[in-house]
């Protein structure tokens, strides 16, 4: 029964996430995104989502670099020493990767983890298909069979960690946080989206079909845990979540409700990252659309309360001011 159920939810799986791929998590992962540079590692990457967005990254930064060496060739035929402009990554990059005379992309190294042969076998057929249009890219890229909490790769071997919609369903959260952390190389970044237990003061309709189905849920969504305090879990992970905020892409669809009333959407950090504690709050503006999303803060208390928990699966308090529409 479990096979059959691995398999269906597999087949399944972009069919059922495509309205809020199109109405919300496409745009959200194109965003994040970019700010994965260096080493990547995504940790349960799927079907292979977010390939799309790794190669569109990587040709903006190619249009950028191509841009900044006309820019620096007009300059020089005017006699004009060329201007200091590119970001940092560009600047840096060598005049030629493989012999194609373009800088890379600003990934150095690209791996993706999934443990579902199903899962793989999709991702895979992307690939292939990306390699139409980035081979470079497709080439690139490393997609191995392994699973949190036990990856095999050094400590220190990356500079950034994609989570996009896993933590939610690995047997034991603590473990795979402080395994994503061994393997961040200082000043690290997590970068992530995962959803959170809806609240039974602001959605009482949702937080109880929650906890009626949350059994159900596990057994045909590959381990998806409903009611998991994912940032809470980060937090006393030793990780910085103050660049994590909490949003509602409820009013998509009714499954998008059930699991998706709140979501965690940012970046997590290293403690090293500045040599400092980490951050306590950070300010956001509320954003409303025809969509249902609505963003705001983690609460000093609750980043707090977070940081200073020693369990997988702490019992927090609501973000203060967070006022879910329904």
């Amino acid at each position: 029964m479990g096979a059959l159920l691995s398999r269906a939810f597999a087949a399944v799986y972009d069919p059922m996430m495509g309205g809020v791929e199109r109405a919300v998590l496409a745009s959200v992962r194109r965003s994040l995104l970019r700010a994965a540079s260096g080493r990547v590692l995504e940790v349960g990457a799927g079907t292979g989502s977010n390939l799309v967005h790794y190669a569109a990254l990587a040709a903006e930064v190619v249009a950028a670099a191509a841009d900044n060496d006309n820019g620096a060739a007009a300059a020089a035929a005017d006699g004009a020493a060329p201007a200091d402009g590119g970001s940092p990554a560009i600047a840096a990059a060598p005049a030629a990767a493989g012999g194609t005379g373009r800088p890379p992309p600003p990934f150095t190294r690209l791996v993706l983890v999934e443990p579902s042969p199903l899962m793989r076998r999709q991702l895979h057929a992307k690939l292939d298909a990306l390699a139409a249009t980035a081979p470079a890219l497709a080439a690139a890229v490393e997609v191995a069979d392994a699973a949190l909490p036990h990856l095999p790769y050094p400590d220190g071997a990356f500079d950034t960690v994609i989570l996009f919609l896993v933590l939610c369903s690995v047997p034991n959260v603590a473990a795979a946080v402080g395994e994503v952390r061994r393997m961040l190389a200082p000043g690290g970044r997590v970068l992530l989206v995962e959803h959170l237990p809806a609240h039974a003061a602001t959605a009482p309709v949702v937080a109880a079909w929650q906890a009626r189905l949350a059994g159900l849920w596990a057994a045909v969504a590959g381990g998806c845990q409903l009611r998991r305090e994912t940032v809470a879990a980060l937090a006393a992970g030793g990780l910085d979540v103050g660049g994590v905020t909490e949003q509602s892409w409820s009013g998509i669809d009714w499954g998008a409700d059930l699991f998706l009333t709140r979501v965690a959407v940012g970046e997590a950090h290293t403690d090293e990252r500045e040599g400092m504690a980490p951050t306590r709050s950070k300010k956001f503006t509320i954003m409303a659309s025809s969509s249902g999303v609505h963003q705001w803060p983690f609460s000093a208390s609750f980043v707090a309360g977070c940081a200073g928990s020693k369990s997988s699966s702490p019992a927090v308090a609501s973000p203060a001011g967070a006022a879910i529409p329904r």
